[in-house]
């Protein structure tokens, strides 16, 4: 009996692990409502599958025939949970530094400083630009007139 025991707690722990697939936030006695945020329903899921294993918290210590606990399955989460975080926030700042190192951070004030930026850039035509103002026809001064409508541009 006692090894049945023991085949069933490791078989449940190693399922704890699974959790990640298809979270149950179900113990007997509580429940979790999922956030849709997988690390953070990770977390609950091996909190509440520690629930269903035990009754007593003081038990989720209890390491199964693979050396695990419910206590290891709930800090591999979390630990989990926090590099993903970690991750995505240096993700942001450097997507932010590459925003503001091309300036072109766009926040409060700054669009009229972007849209100056690129037509500045656009002042200089080049072939292909000056064929399609003169409608392939010969209008020799379509460079000219796009590089006023772009100062006039700027002016304003």
């Amino acid at each position: 009996m006692e090894q049945l025991a023991r085949s069933i707690e490791s078989k449940a722990m190693t399922d704890a692990r699974d959790i990640v697939v298809r979270p149950n936030l179900d113990a007997y006695y509580y429940g979790f409502y999922p956030t849709n945020c997988e690390p953070i329903d990770r977390i609950l899921g091996t909190v509440a599958y520690a629930g269903k294993c035990y009754h007593h918290t003081e038990d989720w210590e209890d390491k199964n025939s693979e050396g695990v606990s419910p206590i290891d399955n709930i800090q591999a989460a979390a630990i989990e949970a926090a590099d993903t975080i970690a991750s995505l926030r240096k993700q942001l700042e450097d997507a932010r530094e590459a925003l503001a190192d091309n300036h072109l951070l766009v926040s409060d004030g700054h669009y009229k400083e972007a849209a100056r930026a690129v037509l500045s850039a656009l002042r200089e035509p080049d072939e292909g630009m000056i064929e399609a103002g003169s409608r392939g026809g010969d209008v020799p001064y379509a460079a000219e007139v796009w590089q006023a409508m772009i100062d006039q541009a700027l002016k304003g």
